[in-house]
């Protein structure tokens, strides 16, 4: 299916966005272009969104939706007792059945602000994969597409270990995004104090404690670390 929609671009201007489906090799170069490493996992669904101005179409932004991860916490917030099964095996069963995840939205930095994102996530949520939609952004704080598409908002806990090596490097006057650094963690890593405060943070849960046996772990854990103890943290916004 594809859709199109006009978008102001001025006085005296208007261009019309087309939106349908995309390959990735069409893609591949928009979603380098994405603040997070690599790309996304288990893509089952990409949409493009190519600006027509009375030439060849642009494409201005992609969409892609993935399979979800099994082990996020705030899920009960959202859905409350819907993924609650005691097995495992049960609860990604059923996930893999009733939910995908909006895993990229990305937009060319000139047709940024135009509502080419909202767009995308409304294209997308007209005719869903599955009954439940989700997506988490560590940009969604600031870029309100999701919200403005009709997701709705889940509110995330912050782990209380996140909290207190948040406190810690700040006492220590560390600011947490040099800790993606590894020529500052060598560095920190002769403070007694520093790797201390990590290494509780580290214990506090089991796929971070399972480093600490590593002879490089500190190296490791650091990039976690630094997200952790950031202020500006992901947010998730959910459909259905």
């Amino acid at each position: 299916m594809t859709v199109s929609t006009p978008i102001s671009m001025g006085v005296s201007s208007l261009a019309v966005v087309r939106i349908g489906a995309c390959s990735m090799v069409d893609a591949r170069g928009l979603l380098a272009r994405h603040y997070a490493s690599g790309m996304p996992a288990r893509v089952c669904r990409m949409l493009g969104a190519w600006m027509e101005i009375g030439g060849a179409p642009d494409l201005a932004g992609v969409l892609t939706v993935s399979h979800p991860t099994l082990n996020d916490s705030w899920r009960e917030r959202a859905w409350p007792g819907v993924f609650a099964m005691q097995s495992k095996r049960d609860r990604a069963a059923k996930l893999n059945a009733e939910v995908r995840r909006i895993s990229r939205v990305v937009v060319l930095p000139r047709w940024r602000g135009s509502g080419i994102a909202t767009a995308l996530i409304r294209a997308y949520l007209r005719r869903p994969r599955t009954a439940r939609t989700e997506a988490v952004a560590a940009m969604g704080t600031l870029c309100r597409c999701f919200e403005r598409a009709g997701m709705r908002a889940v509110e995330c806990a912050v782990p209380l270990r996140d909290t207190k090596l948040a406190q810690e490097l700040k006492r220590m006057r560390i600011a947490p995004e040099l800790l993606a650094d590894e020529r500052v963690v060598a560095r920190l890593s002769r403070n007694e104090e520093f790797v201390r405060a990590i290494r509780s943070w580290a214990n506090g849960a089991g796929g971070t404690r399972k480093c600490l046996a590593h002879a490089e772990w500190l190296h490791e854990i650091a990039p976690a670390a630094a997200r952790a103890a950031m202020p500006d943290r992901e947010a998730v916004w959910v459909s259905g």
